[in-house]
């Protein structure tokens, strides 16, 4: 059985606005879509707009995932 994307999101510290993700991604390119879902719904959109933000992340971060999977684990579900 294939383990669901992890999401670990840390506030802003006391003196940054930043606010700190760690995705954990099985490889398994199934899982891209509900990682990118996962991640962009902890994302304040700011000062940009946010439908052309939205995008760009999702896109940007599906590819990342699919090729981190593809290339860098070469589709192995043990990593």
């Amino acid at each position: 059985m294939t383990e669901s994307p992890r999401l670990v999101v840390r506030g802003p510290k006391r003196s940054k606005d930043e606010t700190a993700f760690s995705l954990a991604v099985p490889s398994d390119l199934a899982l891209v879509g509900d990682a990118v879902e996962l991640v962009t719904r902890h994302c304040d959109v700011g000062l940009l707009s946010p439908r052309r933000l939205q995008f760009n992340l999702r896109t940007a971060l599906a590819e990342v995932l699919a090729n981190a999977i593809a290339y860098g684990n070469h589709h192995d579900h043990t990593k």
